[in-house]
């Protein structure tokens, strides 16, 4: 029944961590995490007879009123159930306090049958926590690919299903997944020969990458292991799994001398427990005498998929722009704009929600953003927007252009559209290594009334190259840096930096400009439409 669990590792020194839940099959609703033995009998904490036969009473209760199929058969069974449980919790604490902590990971509902909240209660009864395994081997740690781990941190990592390992390999296991082909993406060739294509796997709480020899797609059980991915995370990414270290295993091997050096030995893996609390020291992948016949290859990581932060909902600066007192600052993902009137003392801080698309987040910026006298011009690489400074609370918007290019240079009040075509090669996802156009490729345009205009001027070409720059970074005439990384920092000339307080910020009036598809008639026949922030809303 339960449903949102949690994990818990306990460690030499701290109080041991009873969870306590009901599940089919069990005569006692006690768990313990971090062992080898997950369900927990009452002689394992040395219980009295009279609690034991209490909570085998409560699971015989639990288990002949709930359905499966629909949850309890009676909102007084559920009821009942509750009001028991509590009183066990109570004396369960009151016989273990001292050695050990009670953790209540029942799910409080009193939901009747067939309810959505009955139905939700059963339907991840299979599993007593939301636990992930991935196996690490040491060539990622020694290459540096992935940091030192440490029991309780949180880390955020892109996941490699691997099904071309022994079924006695350390971390396999059979995973209930949704799986269909990354689309657009063109097939490698294995060491064999073999096409392989990209393929999405989607469990629980995460994602990972299989590369399979044919396109597939549907619901299923995969046997195999998880393995961090040789691509970035990114927080908040969709191919991106995020859970905090519950358990650290050394992985073992053994190794045989023969005539070309140690080989390993198939099947003889071991796993193990540190004899200490791992730190960022352990373990030492340094290859041990050669007396030493079993050696490291990896670590066995325990992910705890729900005890992570709550998603962060703050404004997460991404690229900047200055214009005298207006600074316009545009989040790395979302389409919110902000700005910042330093005209005032504090900066007035105003923001805006735009009617724009969601980019995939980036480790930097996905949209640059380029001031002036009026406003500022929002670039991406599938479209131009122009957004208007109505008054102190109000901007209008208008989308100029599908086409953004590789990169936008704002010289003298003219909006440059760069664009690299690729100089010697260039890599696709759809076709792999492309021939680039070569040094003559090179395109310059120019923004003029809405429209794209090549630009042949070879000292304006020059102008415009020589301008482009960081989107996260502008200085200012009077010498000023300002950056976006997450948050606002400037640094005026000669002085120390400081941050720019964006907490407190009043919610801008957006007019949204666009095209009526039916008129044909271009940008400036339009349909105006407002967007105003939900009062109470906050990022």
């Amino acid at each position: 029944m339960e449903e949102q669990w949690e994990s818990v590792y306990a460690t030499d020194g701290d109080k041991r961590v009873i969870r306590f839940f009901p599940d089919y099959g069990r005569e006692h609703p006690l768990w313990e995490s971090g062992t080898d033995k997950y369900a927990m009998d009452p002689e394992d904490y040395g219980l009295s007879e009279s609690l034991s036969r209490r909570l085998a009473g409560w699971m015989r209760h639990w288990e002949s009123n709930v359905i499966p199929e629909t949850g309890w058969k009676s909102a007084e069974a559920a009821a009942e159930s509750e009001r028991v449980g509590d009183a066990l919790v109570a004396d369960l604490r009151i016989e273990v306090s001292g050695v050990a902590e009670v953790r209540d990971e029942r799910r409080s509902t009193a939901a009747s049958p067939g309810s959505s909240d009955a139905r939700e209660s059963t339907a991840h009864r299979s599993s007593p926590d939301h636990t992930l395994s991935m196996f690490v081997p040491s060539a990622i740690f020694m290459e540096g690919t992935l940091p030192p781990l440490a029991v309780g941190e949180v880390i955020s990592v892109t996941l490699l299903f691997e099904t071309d390992v022994p079924p006695s390999a350390v971390g396999v296991d059979t995973f209930h997944v949704t799986v269909h082909p990354v689309h657009g993406m063109s097939p490698g060739l294995d060491r064999e020969g073999y096409l392989t294509w990209p393929i999405s796997v989607a469990g629980d709480g995460w994602t990972a990458r299989w590369l399979h020899h044919a396109p597939f797609s549907g619901r299923v059980r995969l046997d195999g292991r998880l393995c961090p991915d040789l691509v970035r995370a990114l927080p908040g990414h969709p191919d991106t799994t995020t859970g905090r270290v519950r358990r650290l295993q050394l992985v073992e091997q053994e190794y045989e001398n023969t005539g070309s050096g140690q080989q390993p030995v198939p099947g003889t893996e071991r796993v193990s427990d540190p004899d200490r609390q791992p730190d960022h020291y352990w373990p030492d992948w340094r290859v041990p005498p050669g007396s030493q016949t079993f050696h490291p290859t990896g670590v066995l990581v325990d992910l705890d998929l729900d005890d992570v932060p709550e998603p962060a909902t703050r404004f997460d600066a991404g690229a900047i722009s200055v214009s005298g007192n207006d600074v316009w600052v545009v989040d790395k993902s979302d389409p919110v704009l902000l700005h910042i009137d330093t005209a005032s003392t504090p900066p007035l801080v105003t923001e805006y929600l735009l009617p724009l698309v969601i980019e995939p987040p980036a480790a930097m910026w996905t949209r640059a953003v380029h001031a002036d006298r009026e406003g500022c011009w929002i670039t991406a690489g599938d479209e131009i927007v122009r957004c208007d400074h109505n008054d102190r609370a109000g901007v209008t918007l208008r989308r100029v252009s599908t086409d953004g290019g590789d990169d936008t240079v704002l010289v003298d009040d003219r909006l440059f559209v760069l664009t690299y075509p690729g100089l010697t090669t260039q890599v696709t996802e759809r076709y792999g290594a492309l021939r680039g156009g070569g040094p003559d490729s090179f395109r310059v345009r120019e923004v003029v009334d809405d429209e794209l205009v090549p630009v042949h001027d070879e000292t304006t070409i020059a102008r415009a190259r020589a301008s482009s720059r960081r989107a996260d970074i502008v200085t200012t005439p009077d010498g000023a840096t300002w950056t976006a990384a997450g948050r606002v920092t400037v640094t005026p000339d000669g002085a120390a930096s400081h941050t720019i307080d964006l907490h407190l910020r009043s919610p801008g009036r957006v007019r949204w400009i666009r095209p009526d598809a039916r008129s044909g008639q271009g940008v400036d026949e339009i349909a105006v439409g407002s967007s105003t922030p939900r009062p109470g809303t906050t990022r």
